[in-house]
């Protein structure tokens, strides 16, 4: 029989000294007959074993006969450890999920100073833990995005099956062979441990501000799989963020100081700010996601992002084009996004806003528009030791019934026994009063009354100036709009009238060097046909006798045949007349090809140079108009960025601090609902023994 597990845990240091002789601090056997991995040279002390510690415990790497395990011995023991590694161990093999781990909990495994205690005994993973994966990878912006899809696969199948891991963080998340593995189970969730409380509540720089051990079930991973799954998006479009913002230094990206004041946060100013389109959306997630309580965090839900980025880009995109086209910049690029939070134009720097209000209108925000951050504060109760006021309202009484008693007996006057009552009492409820008020919960109520006051004054200045300064940009951006529409117009009118008087002198041109190449053509043809003489030829029905007639009448070549012509010479008739014109277009047709398709250098170049002239003219008569509508827009784009560069940077400054004191003054109010109990009325009650 195993001996009891011992109600406190070996210290580290007991665990390293006891696992240098296997053979006699494992149970197991095949641990028993295995090696101890040790330091390596530079690393610690030569010869000593290398635990890789951790929250609740240290593993330590055994080699035995070619097989690796790994070994966890536990360093803070819960009652329920055994039954809940038994639950979990049942609900994986049944899942059967790549991600995991086979495991063997062996409640006495482990045997330190003489007494057992329990070990976990599982295949060692050759991995690379997050961080130093994504350190690696930073220069392969691709590997991260694959990443971040598998990452994404792997809470979506976690969720499906309800489990929750309860301690996502780089140190717990291993890239082995390109592929995602979990490890470290102590505070995972499975359905079979519903109604219990967690024993931890992970890694701060990767939780939400508000958890607590009270929360146990499949919603535990929901805050964190946001956190790595936004970081990994980030860095793949921003490698240079992980130096800047110290990744890797127990974080990828964010820490517990960005969720718990988004609105100060140095890494969300930078993702707000970015001119990357998508950066800003993916502040505005973890703002809105920080804001909500943990149990209202949905789970991770890649489409929702990818609509936001697409949106984003969609809107960079209208920036881009308002700014390089020929109109002016949209009003507010969230314009298409969200008409709550965007208050600037379609510019890549006020992307961060309209993506915050985006989040708004999506399952993911779609809690209350005030959630509490923080669980109420106790109730503050009324001090029970108020014997001084008792005793002094009983003497006050004792002294009334005194002076009643005398005065119905005729020992003093009626007059002066009222006067001494009422005297007293008012005195006596003076008193009172001023006890209620020297009260420490009283001061303490007080002075969050005044805060939340103070809050609420600054909130509605905050909401003045917002106001002022959104209706002032809206008017900067409608009258830039109509200038840059009015100066547009001018331009395309300018640039359709120019090419209308160049397409006129193209036409110009074209047709008067096609007349001259067909004057050509017929000076050439004129010339071939002269060469061909009707002696030479071998015409059918033209024999000497009308040959000599032809040339007596001045008919020699193909040049000289005529229909009116040949038929007015003696002799030669209608019919050899058509046969010599027929002869005639044979010779045509033969000598076609030889003909000029264009003009010689020499007739072309004129006709040429006069268009060349006529198009300088013209592009010069317009050249000044065009070059001063074009700098009147540009100049107006430019004075628009200018004013935006002005206005868009208060406005979010103004919402942000506006995001700030609403929730401090949630938080304020929180407090407050602690001292509903303090009452004069109650004060009363309380002393005089009633229920309160």
């Amino acid at each position: 029989m195993p001996k009891p597990i011992a109600p406190a845990a070996p210290q580290p240091n007991e665990y390293d000294e006891a696992v240098q002789n296997p053979r006699t601090c494992f149970a197991d056997p095949d641990l028993r007959r295995g090696t101890v991995e040790t330091y390596p040279p530079g690393r610690g002390i030569p010869g000593m074993p290398w635990p890789r510690s951790g929250a609740f415990g240290q593993a330590y790497r055994v080699f035995v006969n070619g097989q690796q395990w790994g070994v966890k011995c536990f360093t803070r023991l819960h009652e329920d450890q055994e039954a809940r590694y038994r639950a979990i161990s049942a609900h994986l093999k049944r899942a059967n999920l790549p991600y995991m781990v086979d495991f063997d909990f062996q409640p006495a495994g482990m045997r330190v100073k003489g007494k057992t205690y329990p070990l976990l005994k599982m295949a060692w993973i050759d991995g690379e833990p997050l961080d130093d994966y994504i350190e690696g990878h930073l220069s392969q912006p691709g590997a991260l995005a694959r990443l971040a899809d598998q990452w994404l696969a792997l809470v979506q199948t976690l969720h499906a099956h309800g489990i929750a891991h309860g301690d996502l963080q780089h140190g717990n998340i291993l890239v082995a062979a390109g592929e995602l593995r979990l490890i470290d189970y102590d505070g995972m969730f499975v359905p079979a441990l519903r109604g219990q409380v967690s024993h931890e509540i992970g890694h701060r720089n990767y939780q939400h501000p508000q958890r607590n051990q009270q929360q146990f079930d499949d919603s535990l991973d929901h805050f964190s799989s946001w956190v790595i799954y936004l970081s990994l998006l980030a860095l793949n479009v921003e490698p240079e963020l992980w130096s800047r913002f110290r990744g890797g230094d127990e974080k990828l990206l964010f820490d517990a100081d960005d969720f718990r004041a988004p609105g100060r946060s140095p890494v969300l100013k930078a993702l707000r700010d970015s001119s990357k389109p998508d950066l800003p959306p993916l502040a505005a997630f973890i703002s809105e996601l920080a804001r909500v309580p943990p149990t209202h965090v949905q789970p991770l839900d890649g489409q929702l992002v990818m609509r936001a980025l697409e949106e984003a880009r969609a809107a960079a995109r209208v920036a881009w084009i308002n700014d390089h086209a020929q109109t002016a910049p949209v009003s507010r690029a969230a314009s298409a996004v969200s008409p709550q939070l965007a208050a600037a134009p379609a510019r890549p720097p006020a992307a961060a806003p309209g993506a915050a209000g985006w989040i708004a209108g999506h399952p993911v925000s779609r809690q209350p528009q005030a959630p509490k951050l923080s669980r109420p504060s106790p109730k503050k109760w009324l001090p029970d030791r108020l014997w001084p006021e008792r005793l002094g309202m009983a003497l006050q009484l004792l002294t009334s019934g005194a002076l009643v008693y005398l005065a119905i007996l005729g020992l003093i006057v009626v007059e002066w026994a009222a006067l001494w009552f009422t005297s007293t009492l008012a005195m006596m409820i003076v008193l009172l009063a001023y006890r209620y008020v020297t009260l420490p919960e009283f001061r303490e109520r007080s002075d969050l009354l005044t805060l939340a006051a103070r809050h609420q004054r600054e909130q509605r200045q905050i909401s003045k100036r917002l106001d002022k300064l959104t209706a002032a940009w809206e008017r900067e951006t409608k009258r830039t709009q109509t200038a840059a529409h009015r100066l547009a117009t001018a331009e395309t009118t300018l640039r359709t009238r120019q090419a209308a008087e160049l397409q006129t002198v193209d036409h110009e041109l074209q047709a008067r060097l096609a007349g001259r190449l067909q004057r050509w053509q017929q000076q050439k043809r004129r010339e071939a046909l002269a060469q061909v003489r009707l002696a030479d030829e071998a015409i059918p029905s033209i024999g000497l006798l009308t040959l000599h007639r032809l040339t007596k009448a001045g008919i020699i070549t193909a040049a000289d045949v005529d229909y009116d012509r040949v038929r007015q010479v003696p002799r030669v008739g209608d019919q050899r007349a058509r046969e010599l014109v027929a002869w005639r277009r044979q010779v045509e047709a033969r000598i076609a090809p030889t003909l000029p398709v264009a003009l010689p250098p020499d007739q072309a170049a004129p006709l040429q140079k006069q268009g060349a002239s006529d198009h300088e003219r013209i592009e010069k008569r317009h050249r000044k108009p065009l070059a001063h509508a074009v700098q009147g827009r540009l100049a107006e784009a430019q004075r628009h960025a200018q004013e935006e560069q002005k206005f868009v940077p208060a406005i979010n400054e103004e919402k942000r601090w506006h995001a700030d004191l609403v929730q401090r003054l949630q938080e304020v109010n929180n407090e407050l609902t602690a001292y509903e109990t303090l009452r004069f009325v109650t004060f009363m009650r309380r002393l005089l023994f009633l229920r309160t």
